[in-house]
């Protein structure tokens, strides 16, 4: 069974919240800027005025994608304090150099631009999130908005 005493050196660290940011290996900014420019490239294409007798349906994965990118944005921000922040989608080398050569953000900063990002969306009846065989696989934005 997996517990922290059998637990590799790294995950200990992060259990106990003392680790070092430049070598555990869990805890790789690109990871989490790999997940945000997903994000980014589907909210820069994704039609949300689609609609089918009224109803707009790709609106709940709109808001879960909105809701993913702000959690993974949410991790850099806690861990590393002043972070390259960006939302357009970086598909060439150039562009993301660009991005993370930019003055970063402030924890505050982000955590601001974050809230007044999906606070409109923070109404589970209005936008709930998409679930497959009944299981939840998004964050929701009012637990977001929470730990914010």
């Amino acid at each position: 069974t997996l517990n922290e005493a059998n637990a590799v050196i790294d995950v200990q660290e992060l259990s106990r919240s003392e680790f070092n940011l430049e070598t555990n290996k869990y805890l790789d900014p690109k990871d989490y800027y790999t997940v945000v420019n997903n994000c980014n490239i589907f909210l820069a294409r994704v039609d949300t005025t689609l609609n089918k007798n009224g109803v707009y349906y790709m609106m709940n994965e709109y808001v879960a994608v909105k809701s993913i990118r702000a959690w993974a944005y949410l991790q850099l921000a806690i861990n590393y304090n002043e972070i390259p922040f960006f939302t357009v989608p970086v598909t060439k080398h150039s562009v993301a150099d660009e991005m993370m050569n930019r003055p970063k953000m402030s924890r505050d900063e982000v955590l601001d631009y974050l809230i007044a990002d999906i606070l409109p969306y923070e109404n589970p009846k209005s936008f709930p999130m998409p679930a497959w065989a009944n299981a939840r696989m998004f964050p929701s934005v009012r637990m977001l908005l929470g730990e914010m």
